[in-house]
This record gives structure tokens, C-alpha cells and sequence, in this order.
């Protein structure tokens, strides 16, 4: 046994109540996570119930690690900027009231973190099948609603889009997005008589996320599906391993284009699929078009280095800026803007170091790193600040960075012990 795997393992079954209240708090981990795939409204359930266990997990020990301290300084210098900037505004309470939402929402992938670091292998495990439930879950719903086999269907609809249980269908493609990278990573390592469940759950989720019609989720698929071979790829450290990720990628490269000639022969997808597959939108292009409305942002920013709090754009074009860089700086000021941007690459950068590491969760880790990259790349073309999925996987990430951190030391710790007791020996 490794000293990885010696390093996390369960508690003595002696200690029974010690068991009890870490499967309780492990089974109320995956509860949460499982609720943050329905968004139907808001406050969504995933917040009504986090709250509270937030405050009982606090209580009862859970520590910050300085590992992850550059998650918690710049989510509080992001959430600080956006504070001051709602003092530039004439509604003070609602603007408020949006930072604190934002705050919550920080503070949840600070929990995340800390959740992670406490016990990695154990607790990403629930995390990402509670994850991979929902998203199937979700899935099956936005597919049923797009064909309209189950009642109320347009409840689970947006323009004819699937939204499934969002209110987005550009949020909900993007939430499915990482447990289909999950399942693909798993496909292209595990020998294929072990890959039945992983090949049925990603087909159905990348039909879901074809049926958003979302080109943002299209883009962030397939973008994080091609890191993610390589990454695999490089890793990988025999020959034969790397001849099937190969011979994989490609089977499965003309399975999703066979599959996209099978939709696009259905008139409605084809139509849908037609107009939503152009890279400029009627809505992009024109004076006060998305792109022209980051000119005017770009001149507020320079002239507001305070911010201006939620709404400027909105109250001046009647939309957001879809963009969440520009809108970093509006609504959270110079500080909140550039903590966001360090934040995203001090993530980069230390992920970096740690992407081809060996630990017992190097394969979540991977995922989580190309799923970062990928939504930073969305954000150029849409708001993710309020993505409640993305907070959690930014945590979790952190979590993991903690725990590499950790394992590194009590491994030299361990060989330090052993090299002092062979000398002894000796």
C-alpha cells in the first residue's frame, strides 16, 4: 500500500460514534450537492440547506488551511470591492443585497475547501457521484421536456431549448459540462468492460447539453473534452494505455458526429441548431449589441475606479454585459476586478504544479483544472459570478491543492522517520 492510501484511511471502526457523525456529515455533503443541480428558483434549495450546515460544520472544527489561503484572500477582496461599489449607487439595499448573495456564494467555495482538505479522497468521492447523479438526473429531464414525454414540459423549456431544472439553459449546459468530463476521463483510462455506466451516463448528458442549444456549453464541451485527452495522454506513462486513448478519442469522436447527423436529421433540432450555431447573434452584432456594449463598460471602468454595483449596464442597455471580466470591475471595482483576474491565475498557476502529480485523486483533480480554464473562457462571452457550481468547484480544486500539500509533507515526514530508524538500526 502506498503512503498516499496509508495516509487516508477511515477511522477504526472502533470508534463508532466518531463513524456515525463523519457518514452523517459525509451523507448531508452529497445531499447538498445533489440539490445544487435544480435551480428553479431562487433562494434555490442548495442555499436554503447549506446555510445551516455551513454553520454546523464551523462549528464543530472544520479548519482553514493556509494552502488555500489565495481562494479566501481574494474571494474577500472580490466581495470588498463589490461592498464599495454599491456605495456608488442610489439603491444602496439592492445593491446589498447582491453582494451578499455573491458573499454567500464565496464563502460556500471556502467551505468547499476546507471540506475537501479535512478528507480528500473520501469526500471528493461524494462530492462528484452526487455531482454525476444530479447532472443525470437533470439530463433526463431536459431530454423528456425537449420531446415532451413528461408532464408540464415546457415548465423544463426556454425558446424551445432545454433548460431542464434551471432557470438558464446557458447555465444548465455549463453545470452538466464537468461531469461529462468526469465520465470521459474515466472511459478513456478504465479498461472498456468497466465503462458501461460511464459510456450510458455521457451519452446521455452531451444530448442534454446539445439540446440547451447553449453555444457556450458546446464551446466549454468540447474544449475541456480535447484538454482533457491530452492531458490524459501526456500522463499517461505506458504505451498501450496511450495507443487506446487514442484509438478511444476517435471512436468516440465518430460516434458524437454520427449522433449529430442522426438529431440533425429531426426538422425542429436541425432549424434550432441552424440558428443557433452562428458565432455572431443578432443580439451581438449593432450599436448597443453585446460587443458594442463593452466599449461603453470599458470607458465606465476607466472612469469608476470604485465600481458602480450591480445594474449600470443593465439600466443603460436593459442587459447585462455578458462578460464576466468587464463585469468584475463594474460591480465589484478595480479591487474585486483584479482579485477576480488573480484569482483565476494564481489557480492556474498553482493547479499547474500539482496537474501531473500522482494522488489518489489526481483524476478529480485534472477535472476540475481543464473544467476552471474552460469557464474562464465562457466568461469572456457571459456573467458566471453568480454559477453556483462553479464556487464549488473552485473549492473543491483548492481542496485538493491543501490535501496534495498535506500528503506531501507527512510523506517526508514518513521518510524522514524511516531514514532515522534505519540509521538507528544500522
Amino acid at each position: 500500500m502506498s503512503i498516499a492510501q496509508e495516509t487516508y484511511q477511515p477511522t477504526a471502526a472502533a470508534d463508532g460514534l466518531r463513524i456515525s457523525t463523519r457518514t452523517l456529515g459525509n451523507l448531508a455533503l452529497g445531499i447538498i450537492v445533489f440539490l445544487s443541480g435544480f435551480v428553479f428558483f431562487e433562494p434555490a434549495p442548495y442555499e436554503l440547506l447549506l446555510v445551516p450546515l455551513l454553520v454546523i460544520w464551523f462549528a464543530f472544527g472544520l479548519t482553514l488551511h493556509r494552502a488555500f489561503l489565495p481562494l479566501t484572500f481574494f474571494m474577500f477582496c472580490f466581495i470588498c470591492g463589490g461592498a464599495i461599489a454599491v456605495t456608488q449607487k442610489a439603491d444602496v439595499a439592492d445593491g446589498f443585497f447582491y453582494v451578499i448573495v455573491t458573499g454567500f456564494l464565496a464563502t460556500t467555495s471556502i467551505f468547499f475547501a476546507a471540506v475537501v482538505a479535512d478528507n480528500p479522497l473520501q469526500r471528493v468521492r461524494v462530492i462528484f457521484k452526487a455531482y454525476c447523479f444530479t447532472a443525470i438526473i437533470g439530463a433526463l429531464i431536459g431530454i423528456l421536456a425537449y420531446f415532451h414525454l413528461i408532464p408540464d414540459s415546457e415548465s423544463y423549456l426556454f425558446g424551445g431549448r432545454a433548460r431542464g431544472p434551471f432557470q438558464d439553459p446557458n447555465v444548465y449546459g455549463p453545470f452538466l459540462a464537468l461531469p461529462a468530463l468526469l465520465m470521459f476521463r474515466n472511459i478513456l483510462v478504465k479498461p472498456l468492460a468497466k465503462n458501461f455506466w460511464n459510456l450510458l451516463g455521457l451519452f446521455i448528458i452531451l444530448s442534454a447539453i446539445f439540446l440547451a442549444f447553449s453555444r457556450a456549453a458546446w464551446g466549454l464541451t468540447v474544449f475541456t473534452i480535447a484538454m482533457m485527452t491530452l492531458i490524459v495522454f501526456i500522463s499517461a506513462n505506458d504505451h498501450r494505455l496511450r495507443s487506446k486513448i487514442i484509438i478511444a478519442s476517435i471512436l468516440m469522436a465518430a460516434l458524437a458526429v454520427g449522433f449529430l447527423l442522426v438529431a440533425l436529421s429531426i426538422d425542429a433540432i436541425a432549424s434550432l441548431f441552424k440558428e443557433r450555431a452562428q458565432l455572431v447573434q443578432s443580439y451581438d452584432s449593432g450599436h448597443h449589441g453585446r460587443f458594442a456594449r463593452y466599449g461603453f463598460a470599458i470607458q465606465w471602468i476607466m472612469e469608476g475606479p470604485l465600481g458602480y454595483g450591480f445594474g449600470k449596464s443593465r439600466s443603460a442597455f436593459g442587459e447585462d454585459t455578458h462578460n464576466i471580466y468587464i463585469k468584475a470591475f463594474l460591480v465589484y471595482g478595480w479591487l474585486g476586478g483584479i482579485a477576480y483576474l488573480l484569482l483565476f491565475f494564481t489557480t492556474v498557476a498553482t493547479g499547474f504544479k500539482h496537474l501531473f502529480k500522482e494522488t489518489p485523486w489526481q483524476g478529480y483533480f485534472q477535472c476540475c483544472y481543464v473544467a476552471i480554464i474552460g469557464h474562464a473562457l465562457v466568461g469572456l462571452v457571459v456573467d458566471i459570478d453568480r454559477w453556483r457550481h462553479l464556487y464549488m468547484i473552485y473549492g473543491v480544486f483548492w481542496g485538493m491543492i491543501a490535501a496534495t500539500t498535506i500528503l506531501k509533507h507527512r510523506q517526508k515526514a514518513t521518510q524522514t522517520a524511516n531514514g532515522a530508524a534505519n540509521r538507528r538500526l544500522g
